[in-house]
This record gives C-alpha cells, sequence and structure tokens, in this order.
C-alpha cells in the first residue's frame, strides 16, 4: 500500500510540472533566454483575459448606450430650443406691431381730445363738463410704460386678442363723445351767430356808452349806445343772426332798424341814410342793412348802435369779441 502512495504522488508531481517555454533569442551575440509557463497559469491568464475583455465589452456597450441616449436628449433640447427662439422672435414682433398700433390709436384719440377741446372753447361751452377722453382712458402705449414681453398670460392674451380688439373701442369712445357733443356745439354756434357782439360798421368811435353831454344842450344824460361815425353811405351790417322788428323813421333817431336775436338781446342801428331790410325778414351776422347817414337828431354821419338784454340797454363793448374792440 505505501508503495502504491508513493508511485501516485510521483506522477501527480509530474503533471504540475508540464510546462510551456518560450524561447528569447536574440539577434546580437547575447545568449538565448527561455521563459518557462505552466499550464496552470496560462489557463488562469487566459481567464484573466476573456473575464477583462467581457467587463470591457460590457462597460463599453453600458456608456455607448448612455452616450447615445445623452447625445438625442441634447437634439431635442436644441429643437426645443430653437422652437422657442423662434416664438419668442414672433412674439416680439407681434408686441412691436401692438405697440406701434397702439401709439398710433393714441395719436388720433390725442388729436380728436385737442379737436374736442378746441371745439369747446371756440364755441364757449363748459370745459369741465366735457372731460377728455385722455383724462378717462389710459391707452396702452409706450409713453405710458408699456411693457409686455409675452412671458406672463395677460401679455399673451394681449398679443393673442389683438392690438385692434383692445384699443378700437377707446376710438368708438371718442367718437360717441364726438357725436353727443355735436348737438351742443350746434346750439352754442347758434346762440353765438346770433348774439350781437360785432361792431356794425368800420369808423371812429365818437361817443361810448354812458353818462355823456348832449351835443346840442351841453347837459348829462346816459347813452345808451355807442356811435360809430364815417362817411355817408358807409355799409352798416348786422352785429348778429336774427329777425327784423321794426324798420322805419322813429323821431329822434331818424331811420332805425331794430333786430331781435332771441335768448334776450335785441339790437337797434339808428340815424341811417337809407334802410335795406323791412320787417319779418331774416338777416345773418354780417349781412349788410343799411347805410350810414345822419337822420333824425344827429350831428354828423354815424350809426349809433344799441343793444338791449332782456329789455335794458346794456355797454356793446362788454359782449364785443376780442377783435372788433377798438
Amino acid at each position: 500500500m505505501k508503495f502504491r502512495r508513493k508511485k501516485e504522488n510521483s506522477h501527480l508531481a509530474e503533471k504540475d510540472k508540464k510546462q510551456f517555454t518560450i524561447m528569447l533569442i536574440p539577434h546580437g551575440k547575447g545568449k538565448p533566454k527561455s521563459l518557462g509557463i505552466s499550464l496552470k497559469t496560462m489557463f488562469l491568464t487566459g481567464m484573466g483575459l476573456v473575464m477583462t475583455l467581457g467587463f470591457l465589452t460590457f462597460f463599453s456597450t453600458y456608456y455607448f448606450q448612455e452616450y447615445r441616449s445623452t447625445h438625442d436628449a441634447l437634439d431635442i433640447a436644441k429643437e426645443v430650443r430653437e422652437e422657442v427662439i423662434v416664438e419668442n422672435q414672433r412674439q416680439r414682433e407681434e408686441i412691436e406691431a401692438l405697440e406701434g398700433y397702439a401709439m398710433d390709436v393714441e395719436k388720433e384719440v390725442s388729436d380728436l381730445a385737442d379737436l374736442q377741446k378746441e371745439i369747446i372753447e371756440l364755441v364757449g361751452l363748459d370745459s369741465e363738463a366735457y372731460a377728455t377722453l385722455e383724462t378717462k382712458t389710459a391707452p396702452v402705449t409706450r409713453s405710458r410704460n408699456l411693457n409686455i414681453d409675452g412671458s406672463n398670460p395677460l401679455d399673451r392674451q394681449i398679443v393673442q386678442q389683438g392690438g385692434e380688439d383692445l384699443l378700437a373701442p377707446l376710438i368708438e369712445q371718442r367718437k360717441t363723445e364726438m357725436t353727443s357733443l355735436i348737438p351742443e356745439v350746434e346750439d352754442q354756434i347758434e346762440y353765438l351767430d346770433a348774439k350781437p357782439n360785432v361792431l356794425p360798421a368800420e369808423g371812429r368811435i365818437t361817443s361810448p356808452f354812458g353818462e355823456r353831454r348832449d351835443p346840442f344842450n351841453r347837459t348829462l344824460r346816459q347813452h345808451n349806445g355807442v356811435d360809430i361815425a364815417n362817411d355817408f353811405n358807409t355799409p352798416i351790417h348786422a352785429a348778429g343772426t336774427g329777425v327784423v322788428t321794426f324798420s322805419g323813421y322813429q323821431g329822434s333817431y331818424g331811420r332805425v332798424i331794430v333786430i331781435s336775436h332771441g335768448n334776450g338781446y335785441e339790437s337797434l342801428y339808428a340815424h341811417n341814410q337809407k334802410n335795406l331790410v323791412s320787417e319779418g325778414d331774416r338777416v345773418e351776422k354780417h349781412e349788410e342793412i343799411a347805410k350810414m347817414g345822419s337822420s333824425g337828431r344827429s350831428t354828423g354821419p354815424h350809426v349809433h348802435f344799441e343793444v338791449r338784454e332782456n329789455g335794458t340797454p346794456i355797454d356793446p363793448k362788454s359782449i364785443l369779441r376780442d377783435e372788433n374792440e377798438n
């Protein structure tokens, strides 16, 4: 039995001693070298190489897939970014167009407001009773701190709905206000046209309204009008639109014309050389109604111009337009 075990151990030892020899032979005069590698070592080395190659293949495949996923995500992000840039540019263009339209609308509204104010002042209406649109509303423009960038829902709504839909009501409101103003303006124009507030003739005022010495007896007397002196047959015009209520001879006034203008006003033109209108005639403001003369109690060619309000003589200068004051 002992002999047999010894033989088996010897056989294993020989088996372990099986190896491969690698010869290294230099080109020069050096001695050849040999490297012995056992079968077990070669097996383990081969297994290590296979495992290493397997790990490298696995990780390279994994990282390649991750790279592809990241690359695709970057491409998508790039496309989204370009779409966002295009959309922002479109919104900026729409916003700029809206701002430009809003500024044009504001200018139109402002021009209308100025026109309304001018009309109101021209016809003498109460400006405080007609507030302009500029004080009632504030159009959306750069001048009123417009700051639309499309980044919030309200801004997007403004752009999406369109400037016309939001700003057109401002113009419509102004048109409504101007339309409602027309009757008042017409009434006022009619009133101003009838009001006897212009001098009836060219010439020199020789006697103003008020107390004066009578040119014939030198006593103090109330003079209820103004005397305008000029040559014979100088045209005499109506101081306001109205209806002739008297045209004829009247004592010391000589040839007289009386015009009723409504609103309590009445005007009188005396000492005429010739009357050109008759009772019941409607005359327009500035229309020629007589020729200057010296009829009645007079010292020379002139027109005695008298204005009465509710039957009481008033100083004509108190209602004369500024450009007609002498």
